[in-house]
């Protein structure tokens, strides 16, 4: 019998980060918000830890994910576009113009 157990916490707190805020953005893309959520709000509790630049990515991201599953496209665009903007030019995360794009087509649903 094959006996299984929790895997080790990352060492890296940053790049634990980097990975669960484009693994929150995958969860988006396939409109799992609820997942997308809380994988974004593990993201900026690992970037903070790390004192990483980009630490508000993930909390944006958080606040984009809840805003869209709650129907509020204005607010999820305008959290996106913080997302972007806190990312800045991290070429390990999810492209900022991904989310800025993101944001156009929610406001422009939204109107």
């Amino acid at each position: 019998m094959i006996e299984q157990s929790t895997p080790p916490a990352m060492e890296n707190p940053r790049t634990e980060g980097v990975c669960l805020h484009n693994l929150a953005w995958t969860h988006w893309t396939r409109g799992r918000f609820e997942e997308a959520a809380a994988t974004a709000e593990r993201a900026a509790a690992s970037l903070q830890r790390a004192g990483a630049a980009e630490a508000g990515a993930g909390g944006a991201l958080a606040d984009a994910t809840r805003a869209r599953a709650a129907g509020d496209r204005e607010a999820a665009a305008d959290a996106l576009d913080r997302a972007a903007a806190e990312t800045g030019r991290n070429v390990e995360m999810v492209r900022p113009a991904w989310l800025t794009e993101e944001a156009r087509a929610l406001r422009t649903a939204a109107s």
